[in-house]
């Protein structure tokens, strides 16, 4: 890699981890937190493979 594109990778990414310091501080609480809970359950489904079906109510849970 040419020491061009290696500057340009570092200046890219230091320009990305500032942009979400940015993002996070203008975030409120309950969204930065609750995007992590979003974030855990998403990782969690991916890792057994399952899908929000278990979050939803089945016809005769509804009634209760």
């Amino acid at each position: 890699m040419k020491s061009e594109e290696a500057m340009a990778n570092f200046i890219l990414k230091e320009a990305e981890h500032k942009e979400s310091l940015r993002k996070r501080m203008s975030e409120s609480a309950w969204d930065y937190y609750t995007g992590q809970v979003d974030v855990m359950i998403k990782l969690s489904e991916f890792d057994s493979g399952t899908t929000n079906a278990y979050l939803t109510a089945s016809p005769d849970q509804q009634d209760s």
